[in-house]
């Protein structure tokens, strides 16, 4: 059977079902903080918060791995910096090995020149950053290359570091030897020109020196140009996801105080729709009771 309710029962009861409805979604407003929670909130604004938000994701990830290969690259230069004062400290040795007589003092100072060169080899060798060189060295047949991606969308926009062979063999430092035989043994012997037997043949290893640093600081200039982009598009990107983060949250986020101001409308409206509910329902028990 059917029951039959009155205008006014039914006008109550309706207006409280959208009341709930209406309660309901500002309810989620205030917990979320967001005006758009889906698609059915408003999909033009809702999927190009996801547009926005996606983009930022992907960027944050690409930053990562910049931030990755600034580190990568900083290590190389750093090792390049550590290889030019030991050049500059050998130099320094055979600079005043020339002005001595003495044969004992002059082995010493010879030994010490050699051990410098060898440790220019252990300097290349230790600049490596989680088993990647970008400045290979004896045991090693080629220096590894670094291609960093600045984009999600353009397959262009990217930077490649090159990595260089540095040790006493490639920077030609010593006499003899191949990059090859180097990278086979795992090691290189340094030597001096002649034994130094000679002043003239201390006089071609400081030239050689002189040489090799200015490979290495032409080597370091390039790291650090390279560093200068990654830096400048790491800055970018952390800026353009901030612009994009925030876009997204324009675009959805709720006005808190907007949402409050309305749950207290609803609630009002609730109580008032209750007691229309109950009023109309007082007017047919008083005609049920004219029959009592």
């Amino acid at each position: 059977m059917e029951i039959s309710l009155t205008a006014g029962m039914r006008a109550s009861v309706l207006s409280l079902q959208d009341n709930a409805s209406l309660f309901d979604a500002t309810q989620i407003r205030l917990s979320t903080g967001k005006a758009v929670n889906s698609a059915l909130d408003d999909p033009t604004k809702y999927f190009a918060a996801q547009n926005n938000t996606s983009r930022a994701s992907g960027l944050s990830g690409l930053k990562s791995d910049m931030n990755e290969a600034l580190q990568l690259v900083k290590s190389a230069d750093n090792g390049i910096s550590g290889m030019v004062l030991l050049l500059k400290s050998a130099k320094g040795i055979a600079t005043a090995a020339k002005s001595l007589t003495d044969t004992t003092a002059l082995a010493s100072q010879l030994t010490s020149y050699v051990n410098i060169l060898t440790q220019v080899n252990k300097m290349a060798q230790d600049s490596n950053y989680k088993g990647k060189d970008l400045l290979a060295n004896a045991g090693l047949t080629a220096a590894d290359s670094l291609t960093v991606n600045f984009s999600t969308t353009d397959t262009n926009s990217k930077i490649t570091v090159a990595g260089v062979y540095s040790s006493v063999v490639t920077l030609a430092i010593k006499s003899g030897g191949t990059i090859s035989t180097e990278a086979t043994t795992g090691t290189v012997t340094a030597g001096a020109t002649g034994g130094w037997a000679t002043a003239a043949n201390i006089d071609t290893d400081i030239a050689t020196i002189d040489t090799a640093l200015s490979t290495l600081q032409t080597t370091s200039a390039t790291f650090s140009a390279n560093l200068s982009v990654i830096q400048a598009r790491i800055d970018f990107t952390a800026n353009m996801v901030n612009v994009l983060s925030q876009g997204a949250d324009k675009l959805t986020l709720a006005d808190m105080n907007k949402e409050s101001a309305n749950m207290l409308a609803l609630q009002t409206q609730q109580a008032l729709a209750t007691n229309s509910l109950r009023l109309a329902s007082q007017a047919s028990q008083g005609v049920l009771r004219l029959f009592s």
